[in-house]
């Protein structure tokens, strides 16, 4: 064992900067359209925005470690080392058109409560997923989870619907999912 070992481990101990990612997402974006001669990959489904990149990753990061860690299901690396832009891009590319509106619609929803934290988040999806939106933010949460987990397909709401399950069922506390009236406006 090491004896330099980090300070804290989960989602917030390595942050994907704002610089990087929309660095990363217009390379990508570049290389799509050189790669297609200038038209987008899906053009009924479009690309996901920066903001909705980062949220989606958000909620990867947040769901590799809460509230146990993912498991690896054999893949190399901690789940949270696996939320990175390369693999929600194959992921994204994996999603069907009608479904891409649903995850964009939840990312949206998402980004407008504005969670400042990892449990704010966790009371955003659990809010919204008991309202209106709850088909949108599964949609997303599919994508987050197919992102760390080739195991899963974005395409099916099963580990999402598990996931925002449990959120629902612990307890609201200052080390637990806060209550989503106190984030939702």
């Amino acid at each position: 064992m090491s004896s330099a070992t980090p300070e804290r481990a989960g989602p917030s101990a390595r942050r994907l900067t704002r610089r990087a990612l929309l660095a990363a997402t217009a390379a990508m974006t570049t290389a799509v359209a050189v790669g297609t001669g200038g038209a987008p990959a899906d053009a009924s489904a479009g690309a996901l925005s920066a903001e909705q990149c980062e949220m989606v990753l958000r909620i990867a990061a947040a769901g590799a470690v809460y509230p146990i860690p993912f498991p690896s299901f054999a893949e190399s690396g901690s789940a949270v080392s696996r939320a990175t832009m390369a693999r929600l891009q194959t992921a994204w590319g994996k999603v069907g058109s009608a479904r891409s509106k649903l995850v964009q619609a939840g990312a949206n929803a998402l980004i407008e409560a504005d969670p400042a934290d990892d449990p704010a988040l966790r009371g955003a999806i659990t809010a919204l997923a008991r309202g209106d939106q709850a088909t949108t933010v599964t949609a997303t949460v599919a994508l987050a989870v197919a992102t760390i987990s080739t195991h899963f397909d974005p395409n099916s709401d099963s580990a999402a619907q598990l996931w925002i399950g449990g959120l629902r069922r612990l307890p609201a506390g200052p080390d637990r999912v806060p209550s989503p009236a106190r984030r939702i406006r």
